[in-house]
Formats: structure tokens, sequence, C-alpha cells
């Protein structure tokens, strides 16, 4: 695998709060690799125990959270 550098234009752009929705059982990961989060991040911050947001299931995103 191959690590790429941090697209810091494509980051600065993103939105500073994301409520993200799953229509369908999603991976956090696959959202994590869009808004620049990693998974124990999106578990902490919205008390999630699961890898995965099950369908009909929402989560908040804030850039930049840190407890």
């Amino acid at each position: 695998a191959q690590c790429k550098p941090l697209d810091t234009a494509k980051f600065a752009s993103l939105p500073g709060m994301v409520v993200c929705f799953a229509d369908h059982d999603t991976p956090l990961w696959d959202f994590g690799k869009r808004y620049y989060m990693p998974v124990a991040e999106m578990k902490r911050l919205n008390n999630l125990t699961s890898d995965t947001l099950k369908a009909g299931e929402s989560m908040l995103l804030v850039k930049g959270a840190r407890e």
C-alpha cells in the first residue's frame, strides 16, 4: 500500500460540521476517507461501538474536534 500526502486544499474546503446519514450499512472508513477523519475519532464523537453505520443511522462529524 502506498500513502498519499494530505490534500490540504481539499481538507480546507471541507465544511466544519457534517451530519452523515447511512442509506445502507456503511463502514465508517468510507466516511473517514471522504472527510479526512479517523474511525476512532468518529466513534468517540458519536459514542459508537461498531465500525459500521447501519442503514437509517446518522452521525455528526466536526472538523478538528478534539476532546
